[in-house]
């Protein structure tokens, strides 16, 4: 059976891996029930709406993104965590190339909704950014920082993007293994003035 809280983990891990692969809209509470193993009446016990499942799937991804940047976070130099990032990115590389981006796919969707998903969503995107500019003020790029974040995250996205539309992880991974180039690179370049 299960306890409370274990139900309603598994709501959300079915809630999220079904969004993630067939879109939140086509996504009936029904299949989330059935994925889950649970009745579909108590699905409403623990979300009184769709929307509240994905405020939590929201949440779910969040969670998992702040892990992956905690992870990167181990590195001792800003470059190298920057580039580690891309690395946890890259172990998904063949997923992303069949079914997307999980973050950016979560929020192009959601932001064309209206009502408090798309804000919502929108984190995702700024999590990233936000840490990736506190990266680049670490490695003294100054005045710089906020651009190159704003180039490395779309560059990355971009590149989701496209290995996604092709159905090919390689163009991922080398696009991703050129940003890693240029980061480090970055860092072994004269600082700008301030």
């Amino acid at each position: 059976m299960g306890t409370l809280p274990e139900k309603r983990e598994r709501l959300i891990r079915a809630a999220r891996d079904a969004v993630y692969r067939q879109g939140y809209a086509p996504t009936t509470l029904a299949q989330i029930a059935e994925a889950a193993s649970v009745p579909l009446g108590n699905v409403y016990y623990y979300f009184k709406t769709k929307e509240a499942i994905a405020e939590a799937v929201i949440d779910a991804r969040l969670a998992e993104l702040r892990v992956a940047l905690e992870r990167a976070e181990r590195q001792p130099r800003p470059e190298e965590r920057l580039a580690a990032l891309l690395e946890i990115h890259l172990e998904r590389c063949d997923e992303i190339a069949r079914q997307g981006c999980p973050y950016g796919s979560l929020v192009q969707e959601l932001e064309k909704r209206e009502g408090p998903l798309g804000p919502r969503a929108a984190l995702l995107v700024k999590l990233q950014r936000d840490w990736m500019e506190k990266q680049f003020q670490a490695m003294g790029r100054g005045r710089q920082s906020a651009a190159l974040a704003l180039e490395l995250l779309c560059a990355a996205q971009g590149a989701s993007t496209v290995a996604h539309a092709l159905g090919d992880p390689n163009l991922m991974r080398q696009r991703f293994r050129g940003l890693q180039a240029w980061v480090r690179g970055l860092a072994g370049q004269a600082q700008p003035a301030r």
